[in-house]
């Protein structure tokens, strides 16, 4: 996630089901390297306004989680 450009982090975070963040990282312009220095306290608060779940969603989304498409077979 560090070295994601805007448009990566955008991308992923859109795929990630969170299409309202990435939005708003479109707008800040905010990079991976800018969204891994954000705490938890910061993304509860405008512009962010992330609720717990997106919170929760986002630290997996930090460790490389994305969702499978469709289930294997």
């Amino acid at each position: 996630m560090e070295t994601m450009s805007v448009k990566q982090l955008c991308n992923c975070l859109e795929k990630c089901g969170m299409p309202t963040f990435a939005q708003i990282c479109r707008q800040e312009r905010l990079d991976g390297r800018f969204l891994l220095t954000l705490t938890d306290e910061s993304l509860r608060k405008a512009p962010f306004s992330l609720s717990e779940w997106d919170i929760t969603k986002l630290q997996r989304v930090k460790l490389g989680w994305t969702p499978r498409d469709s289930l294997p077979g």
